[in-house]
């Protein structure tokens, strides 16, 4: 294992409305993230983040379509994941490349027990939402909620 960092992928999922956003409840951290996990390598980036998703949720996604490339991440984003004893990690740095996504799935899930202790649909300026996301990103989620342009180096209009 490497404990200098790992390549992580999420994905933030709108509703068809672009008004909620799903979001899990992370066993180990004991916080609500969008889902995702470590890259494996066996795909595309954003590929990884989609599989991710139905992983942990049972949820399908599709490339949204301000993003219909489908490969450029909407945010890239450096964190401290701390030690975890249980699984004889040391603390290490997680490199997280964010992808958009959107999803009609309704509100049966199917969770990935083993890290996901619930998942639902939130609301854009639910406190669960805002807890997941720094300010550099919010921006760029609200001018796709806005069905906007957005860049992943700028958040400004292409």
């Amino acid at each position: 294992k490497n404990f200098q960092g790992h390549i992580t992928t999420s994905a933030i999922v709108f509703d068809p409305g672009h008004e909620k956003i799903l979001l899990i409840a992370h066993k180990t951290l004991n916080r609500f993230l969008q889902p995702g996990g470590h890259f494996e390598g066996d795909d595309s980036l954003a590929a990884s983040a989609a599989r991710e998703v139905l992983e942990e949720t049972g949820v399908n996604v599709e490339a949204h379509p301000v993003f219909a490339a489908g490969d450029q991440p909407i945010d890239i984003d450096a964190h401290w994941m701390p030690a975890n004893p249980k699984k004889q990690e040391d603390g290490h740095w997680h490199f997280d490349f964010r992808y958009v996504f959107t999803s009609s799935h309704g509100h049966l899930f199917d969770l990935q027990v083993e890290e996901v202790t619930d998942c639902g649909w939130y609301a854009i300026d639910s406190q669960e939402t805002q807890s997941c996301f720094g300010a550099d990103c919010w921006p760029k989620l609200r001018k796709i909620q806005n069905h906007s342009q957005v860049s992943v180096v700028s958040g400004l209009k292409r």
